[in-house]
């Protein structure tokens, strides 16, 4: 029979599971960016933003907008910023931070209700102005 103390015997508590599904969601995210950059060239603008499509993408059809919206409540690295300062120039990895937060307030908005092909068209725009 299942009861409700199950789950916090293997996560610790409703932050551990939450966590956990967020980390191993986060992880398949950054898995699917890393075939898209390969596919587009490895570096640059062209692996970018062929990496944050694919990845708003991903979430989307995940429906996870949310989850991977918002904040992580653990103080931790972005591991989707982290998935792009590689493709970055060194002079340019600063930015693997705003881009990262640009494509969380992108899942935001689409889980507060706006089309994501109005918003897949945002994105796109925002990438391609910082090119």
């Amino acid at each position: 029979m299942w009861t409700t103390v199950a789950p916090f015997h293997h996560f610790g508590s409703k932050l551990g599971l939450y966590q956990t599904v967020r980390d191993d969601l986060e992880k398949r995210v950054v898995e699917r960016m890393a075939g898209a950059a390969a596919a587009a060239g490895d570096r640059g603008y062209p692996a970018v933003r062929a990496a944050l499509l694919v990845a708003f993408d991903a979430a989307v059809r995940f429906t996870v907008c949310r989850l991977l919206g918002e904040p992580s409540p653990v103080d931790r690295d972005d591991p989707v910023a982290a998935a792009l300062r590689p493709l970055l120039t060194k002079h340019k990895a600063p930015a693997a931070d705003l881009l990262a937060a640009a494509w969380r307030a992108a899942l935001l908005a689409v889980a507060a209700g706006t089309t994501t092909a109005s918003v897949r068209a945002s994105l796109v725009h925002v990438l391609d102005a910082g090119r």
